[in-house]
């Protein structure tokens, strides 16, 4: 067993029930709203979601999924999660996931919440 790594911490929360330091591990959420142009029916929906999904995975290694809005054709909730080793390169994740729904032509962003834990 490698030295430091015990004993591990009792509760990872603090008193407010937010997240406490564990380490230098960050977790960062991006929840993304978006509008699809376009789409008249759940499967137009699958098919202009589905390779945003896979892009973002793609090129961010990082773990997406339509999050809401999954019975609604014309509107989606996508969210994007990594964990990095602080919050700056959690930040460029996220920074770099907003970009590349940016450049799908057949979505539009209408609007967006960040979080760190």
């Amino acid at each position: 067993m490698a030295a430091g790594l015990w004993p591990r911490p009792e509760h990872p929360f603090d008193q407010d029930g937010d997240c406490g330091t564990i380490g230098t591990m960050v977790v960062g959420s991006l929840e993304v709203h978006l509008r699809l142009e376009g789409c008249r029916s759940l499967k137009e929906k699958r098919h202009v979601l589905r390779p945003l999904i896979e892009r973002l995975r793609r090129d961010l290694r990082a773990s997406v999924a339509e999050v809401g809005d999954n019975d609604l054709w014309n509107v989606a909730t996508v969210g994007v999660a990594c964990v990095a080793q602080d919050r700056t390169l959690a930040t460029q994740v996220l920074q770099r996931a907003m970009a590349l729904i940016d450049e799908c032509a057949d979505v539009r962003v209408e609007g967006s919440v960040e979080d760190y834990c």
